[in-house]
This record gives C-alpha cells, structure tokens and sequence, in this order.
C-alpha cells in the first residue's frame, strides 16, 4: 500500500509540472495546440549554450539585467544579449523546472551535461501553424502571416547602417521645398521589389558576393500631432525609396529632395534601410543598431 501511495503521489507532482509548464502554450493557440514536455530532448544538431557559456570578449559589455518596474510591471534591460542566462520568464508564462535534457539516440552532439538552463520555448515558426490568411506579396490594411524565410544574413563587420546627417534644425516653412543628407553603408541599393506588383515582402534577404546585402533605403517625413506619445500608424505625409544601384562599405552621403510638410509643427524625418522586400535587413546580433536615425525639427506656417 505504501508503495502504491508513493507512485501517485510521485505521478501527480509530475502531472502538475506538464500542466504548468503547457498552460500558456494553450492559451495562446488557443487549446489545439498540445503541451510540450517539461524538459524535453535537446536538438539533433548544431551547438547548445551551456550554462557556463561565457557572453562575448569584448571588455565595454556587461553582463547581467537591469529590472525595472514601468507602469505596474517588470522591464527586462539586458545588458550583454549574448549571456545565456537569458532564457528566463520573460512574458509572464510560467518558467520550466531546470533540468538536464536527454538527448535522443540519433543526435549528434549534445550539451554539457552539467547545464541547467531551460530550454527556449519556441511558439511556432510556420505559417502553417497560423490562423490567418498567408501574405500574396501585396500591401494590405488586414492580418497576413509571411511565409517567406528571412534568407542571408551577413557578419557583423558586413552589416547596413544609416545616419541622417544633415537636415534644417532651424526649422521650415509649410509646404516648402527643403533638403535631407543621408548617409549608408555596408548595403548595395539595387533592389526594390515593386510593392504594387506583389512584392512585398515577397522575396528574403540575399547578400552579394562581397557579403553586403541588396536593398535599398526609405526616406520620410511627418508633422507630428503631439510630442508626448507614439503616434498612430498613418502612412508617411512625404516618402521616398532610394535605388541607385551604389553603396559599399564606405559611408556615402546622398542628397534627398523632400517637397515639402503640409502643415506647421514638429516634423519628424526618418531613414530605414529597406532589404529586398522592404524589410529591415537582418542584424548578426540583437544588441547591434539597424540601419534606421530619426531627426525632428520645427515646421512654420508661412
């Protein structure tokens, strides 16, 4: 009797860990998706941070978090993206108890078996794993999932950046001719898949035979209506892509003729680097600025 008393109390804990550890996984694909194991086996391929994985050489980083409390909740401030130890309860979801992964018969690598970080709790990566309707190339004011892969991305050393390096901090006139200057680098602006023609984000990132990625860079500009909060989504009150068939990894700088703001106020003018398909071009690390700079100024009724 003891030992049949002992066995359920054993395979009720261990039901109660499944059932904690699957909760948000069901809530969020909405009870069809079932629960994965508590510590399921590690991968069949490719290397696996230990816990004892060390963050990069570089002495400027610092490891560890910065915890916050922002409007009643836990910000994360991660100071090292390359530290392990990330893999924590990020998004309020009940963590996985550390534990030590099997690894199945036919893998071909597997990690320290010393390591007690939990595993990444991936939601899905398909399409096919989605609700809604898959993207047909065309820009669209409805939900679509994207089914194209990201594609190539290139080192660190390789990767596109942007700065806005001239503009009228004085301020304009309303509906005033005025200039911008721009400068990229590491980013061949060659090609723009035509939004109208069905080839947005249609296509993945591809880098050239020198490892720069093709694209291209969006320029634009907006009055904005108020200064103390996010604004609404709108399409940009001036906007241009730039594809001139240069760049390399030497900063260039580019002129861009905007025709003018509509009304008086704080403008706002942003550059974006745009990959094949009007994406951000990938980054080989999080912790790395994408090609994007922002710059505000006054704009006058006449």
């Amino acid at each position: 009797m003891l030992a049949v008393l002992a066995a359920v109390v054993v395979a009720g804990g261990l039901l109660t860990v499944t059932q904690v550890a699957g909760a948000s996984t069901w809530r969020r694909w909405g009870g069809n998706r079932p629960p994965q194991s508590a510590c399921p086996p590690t991968s069949t391929g490719g290397a696996t941070q230990g816990s004892t994985a060390s963050p990069s050489s570089s002495a400027s980083k610092k490891s560890g978090t910065q915890v916050t409390t922002q409007n009643g909740r836990k910000v994360y401030q991660w100071a090292d993206d390359d530290n392990p130890n990330q893999r924590i309860n990020r998004t309020g979801r009940n963590p996985r108890p550390n534990c030590t992964p099997t690894t199945p018969s036919t893998a071909s690598a597997s990690p320290s078996s010393t390591s007690t970080t939990p595993p990444l709790d991936i939601q899905s990566t398909s399409c096919d794993q989605s609700q809604k309707t898959k993207h047909d190339g065309f820009q669209a004011d409805a939900e679509r999932c994207v089914a194209t892969d990201h594609g190539e991305v290139g080192p660190l050393a390789k990767n596109p950046t942007a700065l806005i390096v001239e503009f009228p901090e004085n301020g304009v006139t309303a509906n005033t001719p005025f200039t911008l200057v721009i400068s990229t680098r590491n980013i061949i602006r060659d090609r723009f898949l035509a939004a109208a023609q069905g080839g947005y984000y249609a296509e993945m990132d591809t880098l050239a035979a020198n490892g720069l990625p093709h694209g291209h860079a969006h320029i634009s500009c907006n009055v904005l209506p108020n200064e103390n909060e996010a604004p609404a989504p709108n399409r940009s009150q001036f906007f241009v892509a730039l594809e001139d068939r240069a760049g390399s990894e030497t900063p260039d700088r580019i002129t861009i003729n905007v025709t003018g703001l509509p009304t008086a106020g704080t403008a706002r003018c942003a550059i974006w680097l745009g990959a094949n398909s009007h994406r951000l071009p990938m980054m080989a690390f999080a912790n790395s600025t994408p090609g994007f700079d922002t710059v505000r100024f006054p704009v006058r009724n006449a």
